[in-house]
């Protein structure tokens, strides 16, 4: 089961490559589909479908009995749904949130793969994975929407003990099993915050039997709730010193005002700590958040190069004269002047002086 946010192509993408992760990794491999008329036609998915070699078949128009495995299997799923909602809504009218349908689709999508058929006795997910189940699925499930009280992770440590109403359980609401973890973890809603987070120690109210206990009244349930419905995800894992590491501490969310000053630390001033120094109490985790810096390398002094020895004269020789002598500047002779011969054809430069020398003979005449 994939959701979406919009029925468009890229979406649509998206969930197929979802779901062929998740059918990978249980050993099946999709080759065809067969879908309805819509998105499934677009441009964008069967190019998808083409690159990834991949056949596709459609429906006729209003002929979904063509398809009826699919259509039967989303009607069923719908209906738990619904049905479950209605269920949780009556039983505890204060948790009412319509907005959590897409969580009830999940987990009745969840309980409709897991369960058997009452004919075959054969579960759904036996048969897309072709491996026999355990069932351990339908033994950890719970009614959706019923009250769950998150418990901190030191009554593990406390030799079974029954824990107190108020001060060591906070109230959510279950809405499914986690989908990245174990199939006993489960997933609670934090009812003043609306968060969504997994939880490893949780006492579930299959009956909805303390929706309207009070902080100060402990419900008469309380003791045999401890004992029965207590789901405890016990972690094995060791550190390299031998020690068992706790699981990891609850949320700032789920605590009471009292835990929450007992968390905050006495000395606000606490200088240049780092973050995982405050909050890292593992050995191990902080061993790989230290960061050593590599030794510096030594410097090495470097040798100048040395000029090479030239001979040097002594100091008390006197330096012999030098040849060299400055020259005496000359300054150039002038350059003779020529006089300017005059041509048969007159020109520019001479068409003057004939002219004048006309008029000088000329004049001469007159006066003789």
């Amino acid at each position: 089961m994939e959701h979406q946010v919009t029925l468009n192509a890229s979406d649509s993408i998206n969930s197929k490559l979802c779901f062929e992760r998740t059918a990978k990794d249980m050993g099946v491999t999709v080759d065809a589909y067969h879908t309805d008329n819509g998105i499934f036609k677009s441009k964008a998915f069967t190019q998808k479908l083409h690159e990834d070699f991949q056949s596709i078949r459609f429906s006729g128009v209003g002929a979904k009995w063509q398809n009826g495995a699919a259509e039967s299997a989303i009607g069923l799923v719908s209906a738990k749904a619904r049905t479950m909602m209605i269920y949780a809504h009556m039983m505890w009218p204060d948790a009412k949130d319509e907005s959590l349908w897409p969580l009830a689709v999940s987990h009745a999508a969840y309980l409709y793969n897991n369960l058997p058929n009452e004919q075959t006795g054969i579960a759904p997910i036996e048969i897309f994975s072709q491996t026999q189940s355990d069932y351990q699925a339908i033994r950890n499930a719970h009614p959706w929407g019923c009250p769950a009280y998150v418990l901190s992770p030191k009554l593990t440590e406390a030799g079974g003990k029954i824990p107190k109403w108020e001060p060591r359980s906070r109230r959510g609401q279950y809405v499914g099993v986690s989908p990245v973890h174990a199939e006993n973890v489960s997933l609670i809603r934090n009812l003043s915050t609306g968060y969504l987070s997994p939880q490893f120690h949780v006492v579930h109210d299959d009956w909805f039997e303390t929706c309207y206990s009070s902080a100060d009244q402990i419900p008469p349930q309380w003791e045999d709730m401890c004992i029965f419905d207590r789901c405890e995800t016990s972690f094995d894992q060791f550190d390299k010193e031998g020690l068992l590491i706790p699981p990891p501490p609850l949320a700032d969310e789920w605590l009471s005002p009292e835990e929450l000053d007992l968390k905050r630390p006495s000395n606000l001033r606490q200088g240049r700590t780092l973050y995982q120094d405050l909050h890292v109490k593992n050995k191990e985790i902080k061993e790989d958040l230290h960061y050593d810096p590599p030794p510096p390398v030594p410097i090495v002094p470097r040798k100048l190069r040395e000029p090479p020895d030239l001979p040097r004269e002594p100091i008390g020789q006197p330096r012999e004269a030098s040849s060299w002598h400055r020259e005496k500047l000359t300054t150039p002779s002038p350059a003779p002047s020529v006089a300017p011969q005059s041509s048969r054809y007159p020109t520019r430069s001479n068409r003057g002086q004939r002219d004048l020398l006309q008029a000088v003979k000329v004049k001469m005449l007159f006066c003789a």
